[in-house]
């Protein structure tokens, strides 16, 4: 009787901690609800619209959860789009980690797509979005060969963490600044970089004074990356 009342001790225990390991794990997902960072509705303006292929992922029992929004613009000369990614990990990503994964994430995202980046012409630096947050940010000018034509683009990566959300956010941007089809030969060749500028732009005219382009463009507070909602 006294190995039985041994071994059912034993059992006991070990059915305790299981219940114990449950519990905290059960703590751990609950507590770990993702806020999914959007764009503020009242700048999807000028044909920009959230596009309805969201993406949601779950890991490591509901501990790590990914979601994405979409956004495009329905104009099919200048091509544009911007993804929104939150992340929420059982330790919050550091912000070097974050702006590397960016980058990681642009090269990769654009290699898919046929699009060449141009290294050299990468600029980093930070500004403060609508939502208060100070974030790291990456540009780099690319292109694509379209109809045999080398058509030029702009990529926008920005990160930050979200203390009050508890998550890291990534968006990558980008848009096409030329289509040399809708040229006739007699017309003056520009760059359209309005998309683009919807993007990106802020009050602090952040990114007008060393792109290409009159700073104006880039003036204002209806950018889409300086009104993300990600708390």
């Amino acid at each position: 009787m006294e190995n039985i009342s041994k071994r059912d001790k034993k059992i006991y225990a070990i059915i305790s901690v299981f219940i114990v390991i449950l519990i905290f794990i059960t703590f751990l997902v609950s507590s770990n609800e993702l806020f999914q960072a959007y764009v503020n509705d009242k700048v999807l303006t000028n044909g920009w619209n959230e596009d309805g292929k969201g993406y949601y992922e779950s890991r490591l029992l509901g501990l790590e959860k990914q979601a994405s929004f979409n956004y495009i613009n329905d104009n099919k000369t200048y091509p544009a789009s911007l993804t929104v990614s939150s992340f929420k990990t059982l330790f919050m990503i550091s912000e070097k980690e974050l702006i590397e994964k960016t980058i990681q994430t642009i090269e990769s995202n654009m290699k898919k797509m046929n699009i060449f980046i141009d290294k050299d012409s990468e600029k980093q630096g930070q500004r403060v979005l609508n939502n208060r947050h100070r974030t790291n940010y990456v540009v780099f000018n690319a292109s694509k060969m379209i109809n045999d034509t080398n058509e030029k683009i702009k990529i926008i990566g920005e990160a930050w963490n979200c203390e009050k959300s508890g998550s890291s956010i990534i968006t990558i941007g980008f848009a096409q600044t030329t289509n040399k089809s809708v040229y006739f030969p007699e017309e003056i060749y520009v760059e359209d970089f309005s998309h683009f500028a919807k993007i990106i732009k802020d009050p602090g005219n952040t990114f007008g004074f060393y792109l290409d382009s009159p700073e104006y463009v880039f003036l204002g507070d209806d950018g889409l990356i300086f009104n993300i909602i990600c708390h």
